[in-house]
Parts: C-alpha cells; structure tokens; sequence
C-alpha cells in the first residue's frame, strides 16, 4: 500500500515538472516574439540582440541599457554557451557608436543564472563654466586707495544742499576712484564644488591612496593591500583632524545665525528654499516681484478708507482713551538738528560690515577710510535731515524672499516674505533720525507704557510676564455682556487699525478660554464675530514664540520645547565628532541654553513632570559637550560647566527680574506690579518685630487658587525675598557673568 502511494506521488510530480517546462519554453519563446517585433529597431537587430538561445531578456531592461550613463551594469540571463547581449550597436543608424564595452561573463554562482558585466561607454559631462564680474579687493593696495580719494576730495561739491545731487556726486567720486585702483574684471570660471576644509595635505595623501589601490589592484598581495588600508585611514584621519580645526575655528567666531547656517552644512541641508519653475531666475524674479507689488496694492486698498468712516466709531468707544498731553508744552518734533561729525562717526562704527551689492564701497573700506570720508558723509545726512528729501539713490534695495516656516509648501507664493538689503548710506541716515525720534519720545514722556519693543530694558518676556485682561463671569447671564465685549473691543482695535493706515490679519486673530477642565466642560460653542469672519476659541495660543494653553500650566509649551531641543541635540550629536570640546560648548549654549532661558520664569508652577522632562534634556546637552554616555553622573557635569539646573533658573531669572524692578532698570508696567511692604508704626506696637527694620522686603499678594499663584504680582515678590536676591549689586552680575 505504501509503494503503491509513492509511485502514484512520483508520477504526479513527473507530470507537474513537464508542465512546468512546456509553460516555461512556451513563455520565453512569447517573450522572444515580443523583442523582435517590438520598437527596438529592425527584425535583425533585436534578433541580433537575443542570438542563438531563449534567454530571460526584459525589454525595459534593454531601454535603461541604451539610456544608461552609468559606468557600469549588471544583468542576469540564463545559462548558454555564447552569449551576444551586449555587443550589438543600438539603433539602425550606422554612426551608432557602440554603448557597452569590456563586458564579461561571470562564472554561476548561487543560481544557473550568469552575471555580464560591461562597462558604458559615455563621456564623463563637460564641467560648468560661468563669467563673473567682480572686483579683486584682494589684490588691491589700501593705500593707493587711500591716497587718490584723498587728491579727489576736492571734486565734491560740499556748497550745495540737494540730497539728491550729494548722493550722487558721491557715488560718481567713490566709483571713479574704485574704478582706477580697483577695476571691474570679467573672468570665467569653472563651477566646483570647493570643500572649506580640504587642503593639500589631503590632496597629496588622496594621490598616494589611489596609487596604492591601483598598485594593489594590480599585484593583488597581501603586502600591497596592507599599504592601501593604511592609506585609505590616513587619509580619513586627515580629513576629520581638518573638519575639527576649521569648525571649531568657525563656531569660535561666528553668532547663532552664522551658526545656523555652519550646522545645515554639516547636515546636508539646503539654505535657500525657493518655488520650482520651469522657468529662468529672471522669470521666477518677475514673478516674486509682481505678486509683491500686488500684495502691497492690496493692503493699500484696505486701508485706503476715509477717516471719516471710523472716527465715529473710535469716539464712541469706551475702550480707547485719547492721550492727555498738556497744551502748555511744546512737545512737537519741527525739525531735525544737524549732526556733528562726532555723531556719525560713532552711528556708522556701531555697525557691522556687512554690505550690499548695490553699494558703490564696501562697508570695510568705508571704515578704513572714515576720516576722509566723514565730511562728505556728515553731509549728506544733515542735508536729508534738515530738508525732510530722502535722496532717491537710496531707495533702491535687493528684496530677497525667504520662507516663513520650513514645513510650508515652497510652492506657493504668500509663504513667503520679502526682506530688503538696503544701501549702508540709507542705514546711517534712518540711525540718525532714529536717535532724535527716540530721544524726543523719552524727554517728553511721550511713549507708550506698554510698547516693550525697540526700548532699552524692554524685552519679549517682559511683556509675557504683564498681566492680561481677563473676563471673568460671576453669573451664567454675564457670558453673553463678555462675548460683546470682547466683540467689541476687537472691533475697535480693527477700527483703529484702518485709521492708522494698518491691516489687521482677520486670518491669523484667535482667542482661546482659560478655565479649568471642569469649567470648559460646562461651557458651550462659543464664537466671537469679527466683521465677515467667525472666530472659534482654540486650545493652544502661541504668543512672542510661547504656547499657551487653557489651564495655563505651560504644559504644551513644554511639550513643543522639548520636541526643538530633541532635534538640536540629535543633530549636534551627528556632528559631535567633527567639534572640539569648546565648540560644541558654544553651539550648545546658542541652540539648548538659550531656548530653555527664554521666557522660562512663566514656567513657575509648572508640573513637576513638565521640569523633569526639560532637566533631562539639560542632562542630555551636558553629556553631548563631554562626549559622553548616561553612566556619568549628569550632576557632575553640570557642576562642571557651571549651569543650574532647571527649576534654579527659573528662580533665578525671577529674581532678576525683581532686582531690576527694585533698581529702577526694568519696565514701568513690572515696576508697578512690585511694591515695598509698608511697616506699621513700631513706637505703637506693644512689639517689635524683626522684619520691620528689612527696609527691602516686599509686599507679598496673598492667592487663594492655585492659577494666581502663577501670576507675577504673587510668585515674584515671595520669590525674591531669597538671600540669594539680596546679595549685593556685585557679587549679582558675577553670579550672571559665570552662569
């Protein structure tokens, strides 16, 4: 019964491998028709192609062959005798050149199926050239410069009082003289990628590894091979040794911006992100200043309305209160005062040497030859100030647009934002009506309380730490008088918006509630209307770069901080080995310390789990400076390089903030928030305490929830009263300066 079975199987799988092999010589001879009758040339060409033997031969396989530019290419057919692939020409043509050579059959390996291997013959692609137009500051003497400027001075027309015409007799002098010491040459240039770091100790060591692999190539010992690896490391060695010197030379000396751009070329990453146009750069220039110009026409007609139309409705408002200035003083600004040449030579050395390409002298060698040039320039700033024109060959500037966020389509216009290079003389004369505008505001008190921008001692997390104006409905029935009013208040700011020539983005204007779970529940839809547009509350605000949400516990601000600094840390780690130790000191403390530093003293009563989670990180960027696993300890580390932890940070920085509000440096909205206890009359008291006599102890505002006690008024005055606020002025800065 058994042997019966078993010849029954045999047979069985005799008749399956017979129909396996009819189906296979039945498939391949369909696939030979196919390539002869295909587009692959005439009928003796693609039979010249697939000679002699059914093989395995795909015909796209064929086209990647003959549109190939590889150096070389592996296919894989059945086994024959002789096989003829690849040395047949391409085409019908007979100036059809042949496309394969040195090919070769390789012996079976796994399979019954051979390798050929050939190598294409293309030419490698004629390298890039450009022409360039530029001038060789290199080459130039100084002092050649210096001495024909100086013979010209006298060309200037200083009697005149046209901006305009000083301008341009500027220009025409400075570009006349550059032109004889230092022409513009046309030269061609063949377009390389040039490495920073490579030199020609890398050079040279590249040149003896490739002599070594040929030579081992060649012999194929033992000897020689051993000499090529050596090489081949050596070489490697070379080329980190000079990463590391040249980076770290560059994070020494460079800023967080310039920073920035030194870890996207370490990372491979690409500075400029623009649309992609099938069209020339001229073309797509067109297109970025037309849409531009659009835009701007656009706003104008916006706000282009008559100041009729919203006077009523701003004078009827009791939100906006008008400025009270007594009529006695004369607080106007008529005229601007002539500077002296003092004054602009200490504007024009406060900034930095950066130039525009519209500039007829670099920044640099305007500062190298400042003494000459101060005459010409002090007036022409004093003939703009005094006759209210600005001259109109500074108006010209380069507009470069530049994406507002990574993860927007780069594909669509509006993501992007124009920013303007502007000439350095267009620089120096909006300096000089600045510093009036600004010290006129500060004489007379004219500016606004709360503005934190552009002021001394006035910062992002100032205004932060200001109270916001809630509304808080003690009834049901008020819910409905908070929505109109917070309506209305909207209203009025959109209104004097308009009246002021601005726009308000309806777009981009949300609100969001702050309650407690339990009472957000318990709310329903709320809506607020603005105009044509309804406004939905959102979970998450962010504001001056910190997200806020409904329960104020700075959670999901946490949460997004630590998501930043987990990508900061991870790419600084990709590029630990090319950074010395006083490098990645530097790169650390610009991309981790300064994101957890900032705005931090709103983070006072966050969860104890939100801190924990940023301590890790500290810990994580302490490990990454030392180079470092988790078997060290973190607190060694820290204490190594002089940071506090996380939570002392944030005291501290409360502590600042209270110290300058004590000493007169911080803004007026925080000193208000900030007041001394007052000490009852101790000769009254049956008593004496021992506070009474602390002249520096502060009026602490007692809370009853735990969301006060999260407001500056309460957590910065019980915060402050540490020994560690009333050190002395000294030992304070020190203790800044160190940490």
């Amino acid at each position: 019964m058994i042997i019966s079975v078993l010849t029954i199987l045999s047979f069985v799988g005799d008749l399956w491998v017979e129909a396996k092999e009819r189906f296979k010589r039945r498939y391949l001879s369909e696939r030979i028709d196919y390539l002869t009758n295909g587009s692959f040339g005439t009928k003796h060409t693609a039979r010249k192609i697939t000679k002699v033997r059914p093989i395995q031969a795909n015909i796209s396989d064929i086209k990647k062959l003959k549109s190939s530019s590889l150096a070389g290419l592996s296919c894989l057919t059945s086994p024959h005798d002789r096989c003829e692939l690849l040395k047949g020409r391409f085409g019908t043509k007979p100036t059809a050149r042949k496309l394969a050579k040195r090919h070769a059959v390789l012996p079976p390996f796994y399979s019954d199926h051979r390798i050929i291997t050939c190598s294409i013959n293309h030419a490698k692609p004629p390298p890039v050239k450009s022409v360039i137009r530029s001038r060789q500051f290199g080459k130039m003497k100084p002092e050649q410069f210096t001495e024909l400027l100086q013979k010209r001075m006298s060309e200037f027309p200083l009697d005149c009082e046209d901006p305009n015409v000083l301008t341009d007799a500027y220009e025409s002098l400075t570009k006349s003289v550059l032109d004889e010491v230092c022409p513009i040459t046309t030269r061609e240039r063949t377009m390389r990628h040039r490495l920073p770091w490579y030199n020609e100790d890398i050079h040279l060591a590249r040149r003896i590894r490739r002599r070594l692999e040929r030579k081992w190539r060649k012999s194929q010992s033992e000897e020689d091979n051993e000499e090529f690896v050596a090489q081949k490391y050596q070489v490697i060695k070379l080329i980190t040794d000079s990463k590391i010197e040249y980076f770290s030379n560059k994070f020494a000396e460079s800023n967080v911006k310039d920073m920035y751009a030194t870890i996207n070329g370490l990372l491979n990453k690409s500075q400029k992100i623009l649309p992609v146009f099938d069209c020339p750069d001229q073309a797509l220039a067109n297109k970025f200043l037309s849409f531009f110009i659009e835009k701007v026409e656009k706003i104008r007609a916006n706000v282009n309305v008559s100041p009729s139309s919203t006077d009523d409705s701003i004078a009827n408002s009791d939100s906006i209160e008008p400025c009270n200035l007594d009529a006695n003083i004369n607080c106007c600004l008529n005229t601007f005062t002539p500077l002296s040449e003092t004054d602009i030579e200490k504007i024009i050395k406060r900034f930095p040497s950066k130039t525009c390409n519209l500039d007829t002298l670099p920044t640099w060698l305007v500062k190298d030859n400042l003494p000459i040039l101060l005459p010409i320039l002090t007036k022409i700033v004093n003939s703009s100030l005094i006759s209210g024109i600005f001259p109109n060959a500074l108006k010209e500037s380069i507009i470069t647009p530049v994406i507002k966020k990574s993860n927007l389509d780069n594909n669509i216009l509006k993501n992007y934002r124009p920013v303007a290079n502007m000439k350095f003389m267009c620089k120096v004369i909006e300096k000089a009506a600045s510093c009036q505008v600004v010290t006129h505001v500060d004489n007379y008190n004219l500016g606004e309380v709360n503005q934190s921008s552009y002021k001394r001692s006035h910062s992002t997390e100032t205004a932060l730490l200001k109270l916001y104006a809630a509304f808080e409905p003690k009834v049901s029935g008020d819910r409905e008088r908070v929505l109109n009013n917070m309506s209305a208040c909207i209203s009025d700011i959109n209104s004097w918006m308009v009246n002021n020539k601005l726009q308000l983005n309806q777009d981009k204007t949300e609100f969001f509630i702050i309650a407690t779970n339990r009472a957000l529940n318990k709310l329903p839809v709320i809506e607020l209307s603005l105009g044509n547009h309804s406004i939905k509350p959102s979970a998450n605000v962010k504001n001056l770069g910190v997200v806020f949400d409904g329960a104020l516990n700075m959670s999901s601000h946490i949460s997004n901080l630590c998501k930043t600094l987990n990508f900061h840390i991870r790419n600084l780690w990709r590029i630990r080995r090319f950074l010395s130790q006083d490098a990645c000191h530097h790169a650390v403390r610009a991309l981790v310390l300064s994101r957890i530093d900032y705005a931090n003293s709103l983070m006072y009563g966050a969860r104890e789990m939100d801190l924990k989670r940023l301590q890790r990180l500290q810990n994580k960027a302490a490990r990454l400076i030392f180079a470092c696993g988790r078997d060290r300890c973190s607190a060694d580390l820290l204490n190594t390089l002089r940071w506090l932890p996380v939570k002392e940070r944030i005291n501290f920085k409360i502590m600042l903030h209270i110290y300058n509000c004590i000493s007169g440096t911080a803004p007026a909205y925080l000193q208000d928030l900030v007041t001394f206890y007052n000490h009852p009359d101790s000769s009254r008291s049956s008593r004496r305490l021992r506070s009474s006599s602390d002249k520096t102890r502060l009026y602490t505002v007692r809370s009853s929830k735990r969301a006060g006690d999260c407001c500056f008024t309460v957590f910065g005055p019980s915060t402050g009263t540490s020994s560690l606020f009333m050190s002395e002025k000294r030992n304070l800065w020190l203790l800044l300066n160190v940490f």
